[in-house]
């Protein structure tokens, strides 16, 4: 892995704490400036996320700014997501 490499992986790292991602369900790597995010996308739940019915919603804005966040770093070239129950479909994101 090239230094830049590691250096986008600390970087992904910090948006994801940032935005309350669980990292013990996800995945992420990069290599050669794509970023490869796997598994579970889903947020620390805080008592009052965990009263809300509106997850699925929550979710859905979730992985709207976190990609808007990894595709404006420096050097990205691309990232793919293969996550558990979103999926993109044209522009648009879905709840499988």
């Amino acid at each position: 892995m090239a230094f830049e490499d590691y250096r986008m992986k600390a970087q992904v790292r910090a948006i994801l704490v940032r935005r309350w991602v669980d990292l013990s369900k996800l995945e992420y790597s990069v290599t050669n400036g794509v970023i490869y995010l796997r598994g579970s996308l889903r947020p620390y739940l805080t008592e009052r996320m965990k009263d809300s019915t509106k997850n699925d919603d929550l979710e859905l804005e979730m992985v709207v700014r976190l990609e808007r966040s990894l595709r404006s770093l420096p050097g990205v070239r691309d990232v793919v997501f293969q996550l558990d129950r979103l999926k993109k479909v044209g522009w648009r994101w879905r709840i499988q």
